[in-house]
């Protein structure tokens, strides 16, 4: 809201489609530079003392709150829509973005899940992979979730009998158990619909974070944040480029094929 009242203020918007597309280009740092050649790179180092003397680093560090938090955001609304091909799409992304967040277990996963869509798997593979990793339990469009939650979901509802059986557990009566997880989780849905009783949701509740959020705007906008000041700093911010003007793309094949031999 703090960038498209800024877009806003410089520009006549018709749509909020044009709006939205506004913030996009003119705020958002996910994007993917190209690998530059010696002779650029010689003349970027060059310069490198200079640009940093003049980056914005309070809007810098917006930006990429900003994209993070879009990309993030996108990412899950794939999940609800159940589309594979757009969740294998922002994985590109964030394989850069663990590989330079030194997330090592977050980087390999990403690789092996690439590499297996891909290369490795079949085309009847590949496919189960992108579109069978949802589940819609409600029979709603955009309700899907990820297969793996709604496991934590059922072992959930394998706690709760488990925890009912008292002094009779036994590693017989948890197989028999965890097989019928599936009728037991059918029928207790049916019990509680007909019951009028509330269905146990898989969403947490948190409490009303409006103030907050008005607060949060009203400091953004205050402070400008959003604003071009050129030499711009804070205290709290190190930031002097987005994470992905950091990545070394000279690195990224030897990479890839290291972790590949890791799979």
């Amino acid at each position: 809201i703090a960038a498209a009242k800024v877009v806003l203020s410089s520009a006549q918007v018709e749509s909020v489609a044009e709006l939205a597309k506004s913030v996009i280009n003119q705020f958002l740092t996910i994007t993917v530079p190209m690998q530059a050649s010696s002779s650029e790179e010689t003349s970027e180092h060059s310069h490198t003392t200079d640009s940093n003397a003049a980056v914005d680093g309070v809007q810098l560090y917006a930006k990429e709150v900003l994209s993070l938090g879009l990309l993030w955001h996108a990412y899950h609304d794939a999940i609800k829509e159940g589309d594979g091909e757009r969740v294998f799409t922002y994985w590109k992304f964030l394989l850069l973005i663990f590989k330079t967040s030194q997330c090592h277990h977050y980087s390999k996963e990403a690789v092996r899940l690439l590499i297996n869509a891909n290369y490795l798997l079949s085309p009847r593979q590949c496919a189960q992979l992108k579109w069978s990793r949802f589940i819609n339990t409600h029979a709603r469009v955009g309700c899907n979730i990820a297969g793996d939650l709604h496991m934590k979901h059922m072992i959930r509802r394998i706690k709760t009998v488990l925890r009912n059986m008292g002094p009779n557990i036994t590693d017989n009566t948890i197989q028999q158990a965890a097989k019928s997880i599936n009728t037991i989780n059918h029928v207790c849905t049916i019990f509680e619909k007909e019951m009028g009783k509330k269905s146990i949701s898989g969403h947490h509740s948190y409490p009303s974070f409006e103030k907050d959020f008005e607060l949060v705007l009203k400091v953004l906008g205050d402070e400008k944040v959003f604003c071009p000041e050129p030499g711009r700093t804070h205290s709290a911010v190190t930031l002097k480029k987005g994470l992905l003007e950091n990545f070394n793309f000279s690195t990224l094949s030897e990479w890839l094929k290291k972790k590949t031999k890791e799979i």
